[in-house]
């Protein structure tokens, strides 16, 4: 069964009436650029076919329900965060709210088939749902490249996630068929024919995206970019050093940020 008839058989379960909106957005994996795209390099990803669909309708309050349990959470999203799922709704609504399109409150039922902390960007295909969802339930549907930023922004400004723009993209923007090769530093797309099959294995290796290990390397390409900015100038992105750079700035750097 589909993400978005999931999505919808949970929401009717849950609250004994049909969504008036199904929405959703793929999970992804790269091909080329992993840690890249904070970097300011090119990143190349397609969209898979396993996806995360939100089921809504208009309420005057936010309750959330996830097929993975049944539970409805019921839940303030002017208060503190709760440090589980549905924080990533929470970030969503406030995010659109501050462009006129969220709806007062709603009812949210989210299914997915995107295997959660397998680094395949279901927090993403999450958010990037929930805003098309809501931005079509509060009558404004927006487009790809704002769904881009509400999603950005949920999840790095609200959650806390020291996530660049690449996942946003790929889930806005990712269609069947194609892989997108996206230029981080200019924030240029551009689709690419790939008709080829992939096969992608799931170790059981969970990730957190708020702490471990995506956190530390960040921070060590933050920490590297500043000490080469002492002998490059304006350098705005790791990615910008030039090849015959790379065995000075080798040399310049201090374990661990060379290994």
């Amino acid at each position: 069964m589909s993400s978005a008839r999931l999505a919808s058989s949970q929401f009717a379960s849950s609250f004994a009436t049909r969504a008036a909106v199904v929405a959703s957005a793929p999970g992804r994996v790269n091909l080329m650029g992993a840690h890249t795209d904070y970097n300011g390099g090119p990143v190349l990803a397609v969209a898979l076919e396993r996806r995360t669909a939100v089921a809504a309708a208009a309420s005057d309050r936010w309750r959330f329900v996830s097929a993975v349990d049944g539970a409805i959470h019921e839940v303030d999203v002017d208060g503190p965060l709760r440090h589980d799922w549905t924080d990533y709704l929470v970030g969503t609504v406030r995010e659109l709210r501050t462009r006129g399109a969220a709806p007062a409150g709603a009812l949210l039922a989210v299914a997915s088939t995107v295997p959660i902390g397998a680094g395949l960007a279901s927090s993403t295909a999450l958010t990037v749902a929930a805003a098309r969802a809501l931005s079509l339930l509060a009558g404004r549907g927006l487009p790809a490249p704002d769904l881009v930023e509400v999603a950005y922004q949920a999840e790095h400004d609200q959650v806390g996630v020291r996530c660049s723009r690449m996942d946003q993209t790929i889930a806005a923007h990712g269609e069947r068929g194609t892989a997108l090769l996206f230029e981080t530093a200019m924030g240029t797309l551009r689709r690419v024919p790939f008709d080829g099959r992939l096969w992608i294995v799931e170790t059981g290796v969970s990730h957190e995206l708020t702490g471990g290990e995506l956190t530390e390397r960040r921070r060590e390409c933050e920490d590297a970019l500043a000490l080469c900015r002492a002998w490059r100038p304006g350098l705005q992105y790791l990615a910008q050093l030039a090849t015959q750079e790379l065995a000075e700035t080798a040399r310049r750097l201090p374990p661990p940020l060379v290994p």
